[in-house]
Protein backbone atom coordinates (compact mmCIF):
# COMPACT_ATOMS: atom_id res chain seq x y z
CA UNK A 1 0.00 0.00 0.00
CA UNK A 2 1.07 3.37 -1.16
CA UNK A 3 1.84 6.75 0.99
CA UNK A 4 1.46 9.77 -0.21
CA UNK A 5 4.57 11.37 -1.78
CA UNK A 6 4.67 14.49 0.53
CA UNK A 7 3.10 15.20 3.73
CA UNK A 8 1.25 18.62 2.85
CA UNK A 9 0.92 20.77 6.07
CA UNK A 10 -1.70 23.50 6.44
CA UNK A 11 -0.86 26.72 4.45
CA UNK A 12 1.20 25.41 1.80
CA UNK A 13 0.19 26.71 -1.79
CA UNK A 14 -0.52 23.89 -3.75
CA UNK A 15 -1.68 23.31 -7.80
CA UNK A 16 -5.02 20.97 -7.91
CA UNK A 17 -5.48 19.10 -10.92
CA UNK A 18 -9.32 17.43 -11.68
CA UNK A 19 -10.80 16.28 -14.54
CA UNK A 20 -8.32 18.16 -16.15
CA UNK A 21 -8.44 21.65 -15.04
CA UNK A 22 -5.24 22.92 -13.40
CA UNK A 23 -5.78 25.77 -10.26
CA UNK A 24 -4.22 26.89 -7.37
CA UNK A 25 -4.94 27.08 -4.07
CA UNK A 26 -3.82 26.23 -0.47
CA UNK A 27 -4.19 23.63 1.90
CA UNK A 28 -6.83 24.70 4.97
CA UNK A 29 -6.52 20.92 6.96
CA UNK A 30 -4.70 17.94 6.64
CA UNK A 31 -3.99 15.47 8.83
CA UNK A 32 -0.58 14.55 10.65
CA UNK A 33 0.13 11.45 8.17
CA UNK A 34 -0.70 13.30 5.21
CA UNK A 35 -3.89 10.76 4.14
CA UNK A 36 -6.79 13.63 4.77
CA UNK A 37 -6.93 16.80 3.53
CA UNK A 38 -9.14 20.08 2.87
CA UNK A 39 -8.61 22.13 0.36
CA UNK A 40 -9.48 25.70 -1.06
CA UNK A 41 -9.46 27.70 -4.11
CA UNK A 42 -10.96 29.72 -6.35
CA UNK A 43 -12.98 28.41 -8.47
CA UNK A 44 -15.40 25.68 -9.51
CA UNK A 45 -13.79 22.27 -9.92
CA UNK A 46 -16.61 19.76 -10.98
CA UNK A 47 -19.52 19.91 -7.89
CA UNK A 48 -16.73 21.97 -5.59
CA UNK A 49 -17.34 25.47 -5.40
CA UNK A 50 -13.86 26.64 -3.74
CA UNK A 51 -13.28 24.13 -1.38
CA UNK A 52 -12.67 19.99 -1.62
CA UNK A 53 -12.40 17.55 1.12
CA UNK A 54 -9.88 14.91 -0.08
CA UNK A 55 -8.44 11.38 0.84
CA UNK A 56 -5.50 9.27 -0.23
CA UNK A 57 -6.55 6.12 -2.03
CA UNK A 58 -3.89 3.61 -1.00
CA UNK A 59 -4.21 0.98 -3.71
CA UNK A 60 -4.32 3.31 -6.48
CA UNK A 61 -1.75 5.95 -4.68
CA UNK A 62 -3.06 9.32 -5.14
CA UNK A 63 -5.72 11.12 -3.74
CA UNK A 64 -9.94 11.43 -4.12
CA UNK A 65 -11.99 13.90 -3.51
CA UNK A 66 -14.19 11.84 -0.96
CA UNK A 67 -17.88 13.09 -2.58
CA UNK A 68 -17.93 11.93 -6.00
CA UNK A 69 -14.24 10.05 -5.63
CA UNK A 70 -12.99 11.62 -8.58
CA UNK A 71 -8.74 11.50 -8.84
CA UNK A 72 -7.18 14.88 -7.73
CA UNK A 73 -4.02 15.56 -8.38
CA UNK A 74 -2.07 17.85 -5.55
CA UNK A 75 1.20 19.36 -6.40
CA UNK A 76 3.90 22.40 -5.75
CA UNK A 77 2.33 25.40 -7.75
CA UNK A 78 3.79 25.88 -11.20
CA UNK A 79 6.34 28.56 -11.61
CA UNK A 80 4.55 31.43 -13.53
CA UNK A 81 7.36 30.76 -17.12
CA UNK A 82 5.65 27.01 -16.94
CA UNK A 83 2.09 28.16 -16.49
CA UNK A 84 2.66 30.27 -19.11
CA UNK A 85 3.81 27.85 -21.58
CA UNK A 86 1.07 25.26 -21.17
Amino acid sequence: MGQPPRIWRKGERIDITYQGRVVTGRVELGSENGLALQIVFQALLGVFAGRMPVIWHESECEYRDIIMGGVVGISEPAALEERLQA
